[in-house]
Parts: structure tokens; sequence; C-alpha cells
């Protein structure tokens, strides 16, 4: 059996960088507002990785066109730090429609494509894990083309940023459930940060039945706010906290 993969199209965003587009589900994979200000704002600022000195250790929920790895590993070269980028998408787009849409990157997230389309080439359902590294090998990149439930990530697995940017509830429920939230606050570090473009209120509510603690911030354009999640407040310290009383007593009402 072949591993499925979606009908997408490019598409301009309002900061001028390019994302895609889901023809069958009729969503898009990054915000049109700014595909690339959503990305850096949201998940790499929102995990404050530049921060953070040697390895990034990057738990990933949602591929998609492989923005935020391109990000994140330009920013990683940039630092001096290595990075461990694991990421989960069930259907990966295939490598193709990623060269088109990486020929719109900046000419420093350009060198990190052929490591995006080389694990989604590998993607089949034999084959549980696609891996990637980079000539230098301070990028490595591993891609798990199965549901998150599936996905061989040990608990304690430690990871310092999770970027959960899987499709939203409406088509992807399973990915937004405290289930979902539990199974990553398994595999987060002490002081790592889950960031999530979301500011629904169930889903901060699943957050906190799954034993994260909350905050928020102002998000890109189009979005007023976003959640950030910790295993504990203090790691959250620069933010909003929020009360997880307040978002407990939701998850009582809700599951």
């Amino acid at each position: 059996m072949k591993t499925k993969r979606p009908l997408v199209g490019l598409v301009e965003t309002g900061d001028g960088s390019w994302s895609l587009y889901h023809e069958e589900l009729g969503v898009h994979y990054r915000s049109q507002h700014g595909a690339f200000t959503e990305s850096r704002h949201v998940f790499l600022e929102g995990c404050r990785l530049a921060s953070r000195v040697g390895v990034w250790r990057v738990l990933e929920l949602g591929f998609g066109g492989g923005i935020n790895f391109l990000h994140t590993a330009a920013m990683a070269r940039a630092c001096g730090s290595s990075l461990e980028y694991h990421t989960i998408d069930w259907a990966p787009v295939d490598p193709t429609t990623l060269q088109a849409l990486h020929q719109h990157a900046p000419p420093a997230m350009q060198p990190f494509s052929a490591l995006a389309q080389e694990v989604t080439a590998q993607a089949e359902p034999s084959e549980l894990i696609a891996y990637a590294e980079a000539p230098e090998g301070d990028i490595r990149l591993w891609l798990y083309p199965t549901p998150w439930q599936d996905a061989a990530i040990p608990i304690q697995f430690g990871a310092h940023a999770i970027y959960h940017d899987p499709f939203g509830p409406r088509v992807n429920p399973e990915g937004w459930g405290v289930d979902c939230f539990s199974w990553m606050r398994q595999r987060i570090a002490d002081d790592g940060i889950l960031a999530t473009y979301s500011a629904a209120a169930h889903v901060r509510a699943a957050l906190v039945a799954a034993g994260f603690a909350l905050a928020m911030t102002t998000g890109p354009v189009g979005k007023r706010e976003i959640t950030l999640a910790a295993v504990d407040h203090s790691v959250l310290s620069m933010y909003t906290l929020l009360s997880t009383e307040r978002y407990r007593q939701k998850a009582l009402a809700l599951f």
C-alpha cells in the first residue's frame, strides 16, 4: 500500500510568502495572512529556541509544507546549534510539491529543502521512520508517516519544543483532544514549551486536562492570541499566564 498523498495547490499569502491549500479538505496549511510570519511567531519565537544553547530537540505534529522545519533549521545553523527534528504527518506532501513550494523560501532556508524532500520521498507505511541528515551533521530530520498514536517516539523523549501544528479540529478532531495532548505531555522536557496557533477554550481545557500549565501571548496578523503550554508555569513566566483552575473546570464540563 502506498502512502496517501494529499491533493494540494500552491498559494501566495499576505506577507508575500507561499503555502499550500488542501484541495480535498478545503483548508490552508498556513495562515492566509502570512505563512512565514505565522510559522516564525507561533513556533520559533513561541518556543524560544534561540535562547537555548546546544542541541535543539523538536517534536512536531503536522509537517505539511515543511515551512516550520526550514525556519528552524536555518535558525539553528545561524545560532551554531544542532537540530534534532522529529515530525509526524500521516499523509505527507509529495517531494515535487515541496520543491516547488520551497523555491519561494528565503535563500537561508533553501539548503534544507533537500532534507524535507528526502524524507517525504522515503515515506511509505512499511517504513515507519524516514530519516535525512545534512552533510555537516548538524541538522537531522525524522519523519513518521503515521498517525501520532503509532509514531515510534519514546516516552520521556524530552522535547525542548513541541510544534502543535495539525489541521484544525473541524477536519482533525483527534489532533486536539486530551489523549493527543497527554501523549505530548509524556514527551516534553521539564523546561520545554508546546506552542499552538489555537486560542480556543476547548483546546486549552484539553491541555490542562492532560497536565499542562498554560500561557498566552499576542498572535501574528489575523490572530488575536496564541497558546503556550509547559510542565510548569515557571517555564512560561515571560508570557501572560492563564488560570489552570479556570480551564480545569472547563475540562470537567467538556470531558
